[in-house]
């Protein structure tokens, strides 16, 4: 399986968009990113603060994501969800780049293929003002706040995550 630990707020609503909700180009990189890789997503977003992949794929559904499952094939986690989204990190922090390494730490024998996008560089840090952690630098897309999720960086996400 392949997996996409998103970040919402920067990546789907840019900047003074995010008052009103995600930015239609924004959304469309992201369904094209998840067309062309069939990856499931894992929201590392603070919108994952008490949710379940449920709610989160209702939301993402709402913004207009395609969170229909990847075919077959797809998604090979016990207990998988009827959708997309497949699961959020913790919120034990320190960061959110400690929170992924702990998911994949779990269900890394699943995973084929990953990439983490998030408008936040501490997605890139297992501890605060620490360096960036090379697990994380090679798979991490930095977005701009005010921008979100452009085609470039939806480029850089598909070669990542089809990369063997």
């Amino acid at each position: 399986m392949k997996v996409l630990f998103l970040d919402f707020d920067g990546v789907l609503a840019p900047g003074l968009i995010r008052k009103l909700g995600p930015d239609p180009r924004c959304v469309g990189v992201l369904n094209n990113v998840l067309g062309d890789t069939g990856a499931a997503i894992v929201v590392s977003s603070a919108w994952r603060t008490g949710r379940s992949p449920d709610f989160l794929a209702g939301q993402l559904d709402m913004m207009g994501v395609k969170v229909d499952p990847p075919g077959p094939g797809g998604m090979h986690l016990p207990g998988m969800y009827p959708h997309r989204v497949v699961g959020v990190t913790d919120e034990r922090g320190p960061t959110r780049g400690a929170e992924i390494v702990r998911w994949m730490g779990v269900w890394h024998r699943s995973v084929e293929g990953w990439a983490v996008v998030d408008d936040w560089d501490d997605a890139g840090r297992t501890l605060p003002d620490a360096p960036f952690d090379p697990r994380l630098t090679r798979r991490f897309v930095q977005t701009r706040t005010d921008m979100g999720l452009t085609k470039d960086k939806g480029g850089r996400l598909t070669k990542l995550l089809n990369a063997r």
